[in-house]
């Protein structure tokens, strides 16, 4: 995980392309669930962006 600005992270991924792997989705869902919770047990709120840098552009 990178900082990139005041409240802006780049955070780096790794997943599997083979059938028996993790996809992007579930990473991406997986990773999303745990900021939520995360942030609920703190009494917050959170605000998330997700896109894809390179290749196909995707946007969670």
């Amino acid at each position: 995980m990178q900082k990139t600005g005041n409240c802006d992270y780049t955070l780096t991924l790794a997943y599997d392309l083979d059938a028996d792997g993790a996809s992007l989705d579930d990473e991406i869902s997986g990773l999303q669930m745990e900021m939520f919770n995360i942030a609920e047990s703190y009494r917050c709120s959170i605000e998330a962006d997700i896109h894809k840098i390179g290749g196909q552009e995707r946007v969670w």
